[in-house]
């Protein structure tokens, strides 16, 4: 009998722990992987909502400004944080999956005025995540700053007329109406002719069309702004009472030595005749400066040998201006701040201002004339008058009208303007200084400046950024 050994069976469990164990390692690794991608996409998906939320919040500060531009001095336009009767509350945006709610309140957080820097406060939601910027948007003068759209040195709401191959305008032109060169040469105009809302049949490069009018305050509604009251409190509330002129006692005709004109807050003419007790100045410096002159004059022009009325800061309320005589001069002291004058009444009688009027700095910014009255201001006489002049009245009919030699180092704006003669209306420039606080108020522009804040208003950002 053969016999066959068979080997005894061994059960080896060596091998299954390493699988075991390479099986445990993987599932742990394929777990971490998945707890790291998981985390990295809940990361991603909340940087992701942060980010969206701070663009909606700016979102909400673009709409705003430009919302508040359209009518830019009324104070009912924009969404007021804490709206008075008649106002807007928090405007609330849904913009695809998230939103922005945005309102405005006065840089100091008063209740905003128009015409005035506003606080916008605007908060952007996404994806449960919100967060708030403020930023203040500065009001941009309609005679001209960095960011106005056009700078202007003539803008004739109805007509702008110009008579004469000599007269030019330095800057940019507009209207709602229409332009009317006499010979026709649009080359009389350095910068753009824009026209708002109205057709016309002068073409060149520089003439271009905007689809609707634009709207302009007129003068009362501009007193209303700046004065409780407006043109009946400034009335009897100007300063015509410190009008100047020199000391005759102190024959130096210096600006450290005057006297009282005579002038009250109720003598609202202005005539040649209000110039007869006035003091001639014989000061040699006051000459042209082409004569050797060195003080208060222009090229061909000066104080000397007229008789000055002084204006120093201040409003100055006129309802009958006639100034046409040649020993006339004003002396406009704009170099210690804004010298306002303010032409109004329900007379329909023009106005004249035919002298010399000379201002101590020659910043355009400073020295406004402001008219008001249903009738035509003449500006003549005078070589170089820095300055703006403003004649929108409520009736739709005021008028500037240059004849002669004269120069306005600024812009002129009216129903109508007409210049006759060798006239020069420039306007300094985009960035220039022209524009200031009281000025009619083209829209509002922030500059990107902004700061994000925390739920107590506080910076979030460490070094404390402000605007």
């Amino acid at each position: 009998m053969t016999r066959t050994d068979v080997p005894p069976r061994v059960h080896n469990g060596g091998a299954l722990i390493p699988a075991l164990t390479f099986a445990s390692v993987t599932t742990l690794v394929i777990a971490g992987v998945g707890t790291l991608i998981l985390s990295h996409s809940n990361r991603a998906r909340v940087e992701a909502a942060h980010s969206k939320a701070i663009h909606l919040a700016e979102a909400g500060i673009n709409y705003e400004i430009d919302w508040a531009s359209l009518d830019p001095n009324n104070e009912d336009q924009p969404h007021h944080v804490v709206p008075s009767l008649g106002q807007s509350g928090i405007k609330a945006v849904a913009v695809g999956k998230g939103k922005f709610e945005v309102g405005i309140v006065a840089e100091d957080g008063s209740p905003w005025k128009a015409g005035n820097p506003m606080k916008v406060i605007s908060t952007g939601t996404y994806g449960g995540v919100s967060r708030t910027i403020e930023a203040v948007g500065r009001p941009q003068s309609v005679f001209g700053g960095m960011y106005s759209q056009h700078n202007f040195a003539v803008f004739g709401l109805k007509e702008v007329r110009m008579n004469g191959a000599t007269n030019r305008i330095e800057g940019n032109l507009g209207t709602n109406g229409s332009v009317d060169f006499n010979p026709s040469r649009s080359s009389m105009v350095t910068g753009d002719i824009v026209f708002f809302g109205c057709n016309t049949n002068i073409s060149g490069s520089n003439v271009y069309k905007e689809s609707s009018p634009k709207a302009l305050p007129t003068v009362s509604e501009l007193a209303a702004q700046r004065f409780s009251g407006g043109l009946t409190y400034l009335k009897a509330n100007n300063d015509n009472a410190n009008l100047k002129k020199f000391n005759p006692s102190l024959l130096n005709y210096l600006l450290t030595n005057l006297v009282g004109a005579g002038f009250t807050k109720s003598t609202w003419t202005l005539t040649n005749n209000s110039f007869n007790t006035l003091l001639p100045d014989l000061h040699a410096g006051d000459k042209p400066k082409k004569s050797g002159g060195y003080r208060y004059n222009t090229d061909s022009d000066g104080l000397y040998g007229k008789k000055v009325l002084i204006m120093p800061p201040g409003n100055y309320y006129f309802e009958s201006v006639s100034v046409t005589s040649g020993t006339a001069a004003i002396l406009v002291d704009n170099s210690q701040g804004p010298v306002n004058i303010w032409i109004g009444g329900s007379g329909t009688t023009g106005d004249s201002l035919n002298c010399t009027v000379i201002l101590t700095d020659p910043d355009p910014s400073t020295f406004r004339i402001y008219y008001g009255k249903k009738a035509n201001l003449s500006v003549n006489g005078t070589t170089w008058l820095p300055g703006v002049i403003y004649a929108v009245d409520d009736s739709k009919t005021s008028s500037v009208t240059m004849s002669g030699n004269t120069t306005i180092y600024g812009s002129v704006f009216a129903w109508y303007v007409r210049l006759n003669g060798t006239n020069t209306i420039e306007h300094p420039g985009p960035g220039s200084s022209i524009g200031y606080h009281g000025d009619p108020v083209v829209g509002y522009s922030y500059g990107r400046q902004w700061r994000e804040v925390n739920a107590q208003g506080e910076s979030v950002f460490p070094d404390g950024t402000k605007y």
